[in-house]
């Protein structure tokens, strides 16, 4: 860059804003013919994971990767890969993609990126980008379907870069307060960068295991091992006894056994989505692999549906295996039986769920006779 410059050409310099910031202090003074660019940037993990996360998925080789993929619209988590056959893959968010599963709840965010010295402001490149996360609630006249960017003007030579852009090539331009921008890239006073609680787990782990063994090993509570005993039965669930409890917040639920059958009761003002009550299954679930659930109930709720779950259980995703219209009449019936067969849409569940948010209204409840899960 420096060779370029000295021979009188413009560069266009862009980056995370500590790469601006080390351009910089190496060349030593401003040029007129540098014009630089930094990113709200959320964290650059670490390359060697990439690489791992690469060999571990794709073991026949990568020809193309391309993050943030518009297929599902701007505010979604999908990437496509091309791998060397040709073959040309879709991957939607953490539940069909490893390296999204530990990136966006920050498990992979470097020491240096969690306490950055250049998110703030002023910033480091004349200009500065991102996405405008949140635009939509601030401005309803503006379509954020597609994505829309956000350009901070940091000098001079930004504003000349900005305006020399032409008025057609830009769908909406609109100067609005810099509060707008919240967290966006930890940028505003009193926005921080901040690591998960499992990177130490993690950064561990991928020093000795593959990526996907690394990423169950931090974020499952069981580190990704199941009981060996249960490895040749095709029985994942069978919940009947009294010796076997849901796992829950108990400020959330509560558990009770009433003529000899598990009830959860979700206490006053709780029944709140992402309040979940969970079963561990013995082992994780195939992804396209076929499955019967079975179970036999009786609810109390005034939520007009009650969907059964499968889930992870080093996070909140989580796929509906059943959904239940309720009746005014339900607690009064007899047990409402059900079996039905399923195929997990990803290799990562390991827990039966029950939200709190279709237990709703006072004194309600979901009591079972059993619950079942076995693989056909």
């Amino acid at each position: 860059i420096k060779t370029i410059l000295l021979t009188g050409k413009s560069v266009l310099f862009t980056g995370c804003p500590c790469q601006i910031a080390g351009l910089k202090a190496y060349l030593g003074r401003d040029y007129d013919n540098l014009f630089t660019i930094d990113l709200l940037c959320g964290n650059a993990p670490s390359s060697m994971f990439f690489k791992k996360y690469i060999e571990d998925s794709f073991p026949n080789g990568v020809s193309k990767y391309g993050f943030r993929h518009k297929i599902q619209g701007w505010n979604a988590d999908c990437v496509t890969v091309t791998v060397t056959d040709g073959t040309q893959l879709v991957l939607r968010g953490g539940k069909q993609d490893n390296y999204q599963r530990v990136y966006h709840n920050h498990t992979m965010c470097p020491p240096h990126c969690e306490n950055c010295k250049y998110q703030s402001l002023p910033r480091y490149g004349d200009l500065t980008i991102g996405d405008f996360w949140g635009i939509e609630n601030r401005d309803a006249s503006i379509d954020a379907s597609k994505g829309v960017s956000v350009i901070l003007c940091n000098n001079s030579k930004g504003k000349e870069l900005l305006n020399k852009i032409p008025k057609e090539k830009l769908s909406v331009k609109k100067e609005v307060p810099l509060k707008w921008l919240g967290g966006n890239g930890y940028a505003l006073e009193g926005c921080r960068n901040y690591c998960s609680n499992k990177r130490d787990k993690f950064y561990d782990a991928i020093k000795k295991m593959s990526f996907s063994k690394a990423v169950n090993y931090a974020l499952k509570p069981n580190h990704g091992s199941y009981n060996p005993i249960y490895s040749d039965s095709n029985a994942l669930l069978q919940y009947a006894s009294s010796a076997i409890h849901f796992k829950f917040d108990p400020n959330i639920w509560e558990e009770h056994f009433i003529d000899g059958h598990p009830t959860l009761i979700v206490r006053s003002g709780m029944s709140k989505v992402g309040n979940y009550a969970t079963l561990s299954l013995c082992k994780g679930l195939t992804k396209g692999k076929r499955y019967k659930f079975s179970t036999s109930f009786k609810v109390k709720t005034d939520s007009p549906i009650i969907n059964f779950h499968i889930k992870d259980s080093g996070s909140n995703y989580c796929q509906i295996i059943y959904s239940y219209n309720t009746q005014k009449d339900d607690c009064n019936r007899p047990w409402q039986k059900i079996e039905i067969e399923f195929s997990p849409d990803s290799n990562i569940y390991d827990e039966f769920m029950i939200g709190a948010s279709q237990i709703s209204g006072s004194e309600n409840y979901i009591a079972f006779e059993y619950i079942n899960i076995a693989e056909l």
